[in-house]
């Protein structure tokens, strides 16, 4: 087995190796740096006064004639004053810098007696035309003028604009120099990178091929992906992790699955009840309860007897032919009990072994015996619902078991990450940091994906009260809420006024506040969101502008884990919606909805008993 050494002293020696190949490379690019320095300095001292003023005596000829045509054109002698200060600027700015304009060959005199040619008779020209002097008048003097404007602007840009011959060659210069330093440079680069790959091969290959397979891991299970294991070859803290996530993954997959099989059997015991709930015809009750298991389990065929109080059995109900399936089938055999009494026998011919089958008509024999017994003497009606009751009881005790037991690995690898960062925080390159943010945030997200599952395991669950709800009160309490918490968002809400409904008040508000919570985070990303809730005959319906999506994928949009957009784009669990199904099921309602890319979404729903005047009327009660 490999020796275990800590994962801090492979960082360590990684960034030592790091810091002296960083030293070497830094040593000689000092040095010959230093060497193109003092050429650029050269350049620098010749070549750099000579640009300045040429830029400074351009712009400032530049300003003097345009003062004096803003002076012309505006009718205000007092721009000439401010010409005149622009002249005197510009002469002092030759005389400073004459030297520099005699080095580059050019005459600072000949162009102060040039400009005194061009300024004179424009000053004239401007003063006419300030005071109202035709243009026609002044045409002759404006285009002496311009010409003498025209030779000294030549002259000036002759003066100050750099030989080009003696530039171009000193930075030939400076860059052959720069050429130079750069080869030597790189050779030296390139050495000290060979030195610190050879002697830091065997810490990449053990540690950041580690992280990267936790991380990548982490990610897998976050996306609910739990089917594959973390393979690394550290033995150190990182292998730890892997371990624990591993175990976790484990724990997930098995959860998921359980939980998937409670929820297929739970739905099959409620809707088989609501199948057969006040049916008191025995024959009849028969029928439905062997239609609607043959239906959901898949049975190619199956049967119901009825037992009298003496035991003798008749056939009540029949779907295909049992025996009659192929090689590989099972036959589900089981009573329908009441007590001690024995109401009737029950056979499913399954195409193939089905262990979940097997559980839900284990937990439905005693419902459909009890219902076989109400149909006879019609009474103990009491009994259905408290077995019924205690299997929800059941099940919701054992998805609080199995929640905290998930929550440990999950804070394992919490701690592990923290300690890493906080033993390792120094050493750490910013790649490292970033692998352990995500480890922590993808367990932070396996823990928001337990707590929805479980929410969703509660929907078909616990106490059912129809009462008037006022559904465009919940909206306007849900969507104030969530404006208070974004002020910074423009949104336009619509919603419209004595929208009622005869359902559950806290499952409908579980149900808005999943939609219009959708709707203000898929609208995020626009400068003004629109938002609207209402209802039209019968359906209500929530509105937006925001992402939306392809209705080619809309099909298994409201099950569990099922999301047509990335984390990147928009957070989520994939549960919202699904929650949603399930509580408008239970209303005896259905959901659907229509929507197409970046032109927003519009999901509608009806709840069964709804009387449509009721839907948009209150009903006032005194």
């Amino acid at each position: 087995m490999p020796r275990r050494i800590p994962f801090r002293y492979r960082v360590g020696l990684l960034v030592l190796l790091a810091e002296i190949a960083l030293l070497t490379v830094t040593a000689v690019s000092l040095v010959l740096g230093n060497r193109s320095a003092v050429t650029l300095a050269g350049i620098e001292t010749r070549y750099v006064p000579l640009i300045e003023l040429d830029r400074d005596l351009k712009t400032t000829f530049a300003q003097l004639t345009q003062t004096l045509t803003d002076a012309a054109a505006a009718g205000e002698e007092g721009k000439l004053h401010d010409a005149d200060t622009l002249r005197d600027q510009f002469l002092r700015r030759l005389r400073m810098g004459a030297r520099t304009i005699v080095d580059n060959g050019g005459d600072p005199t000949a162009l102060s007696v040039e400009l005194a040619l061009y300024y004179g008779p424009a000053r004239e020209i401007s003063l006419s035309l300030a005071r109202g002097t035709p243009e026609g008048q002044v045409a002759p003097q404006a285009e002496a003028m311009q010409r003498a404007q025209f030779a000294f602007e030549s002259h000036l840009d002759a003066a100050t604009a750099p030989n080009r011959e003696r530039l171009a060659a000193a930075f030939e210069a400076a860059r052959e120099s720069q050429r130079a330093s750069l080869l030597i440079d790189v050779a030296v680069a390139i050495g000290a990178l060979l030195v610190m790959a050879l002697l830091s091969w065997w810490i990449i290959r053990t540690t950041v091929r580690s992280v990267h397979a936790v991380t990548a891991g982490v990610e897998r299970l976050a996306a609910g992906r739990f089917d594959q294991e973390i393979v690394v070859e550290s033995t150190d803290e990182i292998g730890d992790l892997a371990t624990e996530a591993n175990r976790t993954a484990s724990r997930l997959r098995e959860y998921r699955e359980q939980i998937e099989q409670q929820h297929w059997i739970s739905t099959g015991v409620a809707e088989l009840a609501d199948a057969i709930a006040g049916e008191l015809e025995l024959d009849v009750l028969a029928k439905k309860a062997l239609s609607y298991l043959v239906t959901y389990v898949g049975a190619t065929a199956g049967t119901v007897h009825a037992s009298d109080e003496r035991g003798t059995q008749r056939l009540v109900a029949s779907v295909g032919t049992v025996g009659a399936g192929a090689g590989g089938s099972e036959t589900l055999k089981t009573t329908l009990p009441h007590g001690e009494r024995v109401m009737g026998v029950l056979v499913l011919e399954l195409p193939a072994p089905s262990a979940r089958a097997g559980e839900l008509v284990a937990r439905v024999r005693t419902a459909i015996g009890i219902a076989f017994r109400v149909a006879e003497s019609r009474h103990d009606t009491e009994e259905l619902l408290r077995t019924t009751e205690a299997a929800n009881r059941e099940l919701e005790a054992f998805g609080y078991s199995v929640s905290h037991d998930l929550r440990r690995p999950l804070r394992a690898i919490d701690a592990f990450s923290r300690a890493l960062v906080e033993d390792c925080a120094a050493q750490l390159p910013p790649e490292g940091h970033d692998h352990l943010h995500r480890i922590t945030s993808g367990a932070q997200r396996m823990a928001e994906l337990i707590d929805d599952l479980f929410a969703l395991s509660k929907v078909t669950r616990g106490e059912f009260r129809r009462e008037h709800v006022d559904l465009s009160a919940l909206a306007t309490l849900i969507l104030g809420e969530l404006a208070r918490n974004e002020p910074e968002r423009r949104c336009e809400l619509a919603i419209e006024p004595g929208v009622y409904a005869e359902a559950d008040p806290k499952l409908m508000k579980i149900v808005l506040e999943n939609l219009l919570g959708n709707a203000w985070k898929f609208t995020s990303k626009l400068a003004v969101a629109k938002i609207e809730f209402g209802v039209a005959d019968g359906v209500y319906f929530v509105r937006d502008n925001g992402a939306g999506f392809d209705m080619q994928y809309a099909k298994p949009l409201f099950s569990p884990f099922q999301r047509l957009h990335t984390d990147k784009e928009f957070a989520g669990t994939g549960i919202g919606l699904a929650t949603v199904s399930r509580i408008i099921q239970r209303h005896g309602g259905r959901i659907w909805a229509e929507a197409a890319v970046d032109e927003g979404a519009t999901f509608r729903f009806r709840l069964a008993h709804e009387d449509r005047e009721l839907a948009s009327h209150p009903v006032r009660r005194e």
